[in-house]
């Protein structure tokens, strides 16, 4: 067998990850959306003195490992190191390793082996794991059992090069995870060499373990793993004789390649300030004529980012704390102190024409302003986009990205103008992206508006959120008949109310909370069977609602939504039933 990367390892194993490790029974395994119980773990060194030791789950199962001989022709040829699983779920973590590549970066080497395991990023950034320069990220991987999130980390030490990786279906990724990043902040090798590269200013640095109170427990005895035959044990000293990752084409695709994927990763503050009317910034521009910071809808402490109604695009934006907010009435410009990134945001009349129409009359006055810009387009869910390249703005060289998106109705579209260095051009599209993922348009209601009168604005949740605090003054007319349906025990009819008043994903996210508010009601009066029925109705919805995603930036955003909002359901009911409380 010709080993590739560890997720070729991986991949093969799948089929035996669900047998429990020897002595154990199932009564020991712990459920998947239970605290996961870590312990420290050491592997003993199977080639080139790559022992290395590690936080992992105290019941996932080290597998036994095949004594076989890499290719050194091979390019791809990875090494296993180790792999361990959960018990009863394909879940992996796969470590392995190769002979470093002699020429290209960490970034260079990363995308190679990521296109040749055929791999979907959606986020790809720099890092610092074991002290050393990495490149960490996620993508989507098919399989026999669905769409597998696969988290990866690269890193070179001494000429060798190792790869980390955790695999999971979907639907399970979101209550595994944490133990990744327990994995990566845990990881130390038995003998380091250091590193060619140096950590990049932006990288993440992934430091030391979770302390013992915070559920990690004293290290596991040494894990014996068998050894590699004699052929493995004398792979050439690295670097030698491995093909340079040079040789073959490593294209990284236009517009990809930050880490960023949700709105907290570009907060720059941990507060509102930067929205206030009376900040220095805001109060020049106001004073200037240039325009008024919109009103403020509601606010999320924990996921560091506001709600904001900007009359130009007549709907709801959310933004990162720290970036400043400003509206004429015909755009809304988002922007941050260094002046780096800016964000404009408009409505263009569609007049019958597609995405791509719109945007080749947007290609076509770029050419005639600049010398020689380079095109490039994606799709991206909803939302089209198109990057030019090559402009500047005097001596200093810029990229913008077109990104357009439905409007509230079908004779506009919302274009947002993002403009930036070419340092810093990937996390703005990212940025773009994510703030035009999060508009949204209130709705009219036959009783509740005149035609042509304007719309008071609302939050994309409903009135109600457990991750914004609401600063509207007044529920509308169909949350409030929700709560009297449901209050009447009509459900279905109070579920079809909120559909049909907030006809967007955020509906899923009002009806958890319609029966969240009815677990409490109900656990208050002692009806504990009505109050464990409306907490898996109140899960399933929230579980939909990040289903409901469209794009990676949207998904981990919407996730990180679910997983605030289920917590807080857990902690109020006491226990989470879903997970065998008592």
């Amino acid at each position: 067998m010709r080993l590739r990367s560890a997720l070729a390892c991986l991949f093969s194993l799948a089929l035996t990850l669900t047998q429990p490790a020897a002595g154990q029974t199932e009564n020991e395994t712990q459920p998947m959306n239970s605290a996961l119980k870590l312990a420290s773990r050491t592997f003993p060194s199977r080639v080139a003195d790559l022992g290395f030791t590690a936080d992992l789950p105290v019941d996932w199962n080290p597998q036994d490992l095949p004594n076989e001989s890499a290719d050194a022709s091979n390019p791809t040829a990875f090494i296993p190191l180790a792999v361990v699983t959960a018990p009863h779920a394909v879940i992996v973590f796969a470590f392995s390793a190769r002979p470093a590549h002699e020429d290209g970066t960490l970034h260079d080497w990363a995308w190679y082996h990521l296109k040749e395991d055929g791999m979907q990023p959606r986020a790809v950034g720099p890092a610092v794991v074991a002290g050393v320069a990495a490149v960490t990220g996620e993508a989507v991987k098919p399989s026999d059992f669905g769409p597998m999130v696969v988290r990866f980390a690269f890193l070179e030490d001494g000429g060798r090069l190792i790869n980390l990786t955790f695999a999971a279906p979907e639907a399970l990724d979101g209550a595994v995870r944490d133990a990744w990043f327990a994995m990566l902040r845990s990881f130390r090798l038995e003998t380091p060499r250091g590193s060619r590269f140096q950590p990049e200013a932006a990288a993440i640095e992934f430091t030391s373990p979770a302390p013992e109170s915070e559920g990690r427990t004293p290290a596991l005895e040494t894990l014996e793993t068998p050894d590699a035959d004699e052929a493995m044990q004398s792979t050439p000293h690295p670097r030698a004789s491995m093909p340079p990752v040079g040789q073959v084409e490593m294209a990284v695709p236009a517009g990809v390649g930050a880490r960023k994927c949700r709105l907290a990763d570009f907060a720059l503050a941990e507060d509102t300030t930067s929205l206030d009317p009376e900040a220095p910034i805001n109060a020049n521009l106001r004073d200037r004529g240039v325009g008024l910071v919109p009103n403020t809808v509601a606010v999320s402490a924990e996921a560091r980012r506001v709600r904001v109604a900007p009359g130009a695009i007549e709907g709801f934006i959310d933004v990162p704390f720290g970036w400043h907010v400003i509206d004429d009435g015909e755009r809304t410009l988002v922007f941050e102190p260094s002046g780096k990134v800016q964000i404009n945001l408009d409505l263009i009349p569609r007049d019958d024409r597609d995405d791509d129409t719109i945007l080749d009359a947007i290609e076509s006055e770029a050419r005639d302003a600049y010398a020689a810009p380079d095109f490039s387009r994606r799709t991206d869910g909803m939302i089209r986009t198109m990057s030019v390249r090559g402009i500047a703005d005097g001596d200093q060289p810029l990229e913008q990205h077109h990104l357009l998106r439905p409007g509230r109705d079908a004779t506009r579209v919302v274009r947002a103008r993002v403009t930036a260095t070419p340092e810093v051009s990937a996390d703005a599209w990212i940025l773009g992206t994510l703030i035009l993922e999060s508009c949204v348009f209130p709705v009219a209601q036959e009783d509740e508006e005149p035609a042509g009168e304007p719309l008071e604005p609302r939050p994309k949740e409903g009135p109600i959120s457990s991750s914004f605090t609401a600063v509207t003054s007044q529920p509308p007319a169909w949350w409030t008949r929700a709560l009297e349906l449901e209050a009447q025990g009509q459900l279905e009819a109070a579920e079809n109310t909120i559909r049909d008043g907030c006809p967007y994903i955020g509906y899923a996210m009002s009806t958890a909370e319609m029966y969240r508010q009815r677990m409490l009601r109900l656990k208050a009066a002692g009806d504990r069977d009505g109050a464990l029925d409306a907490f898996k109705r109140s899960s399933d919805f929230i579980t939909f609602y990040a289903s409901m995603a469209t794009s990676g930036g949207e998904g981990a955003a919407l996730s990180y939504e679910r997983d605030q909002f289920r917590a807080q359901l857990v902690a109020e009911f006491g226990c989470d039933p879903e997970a065998r409380c008592a």
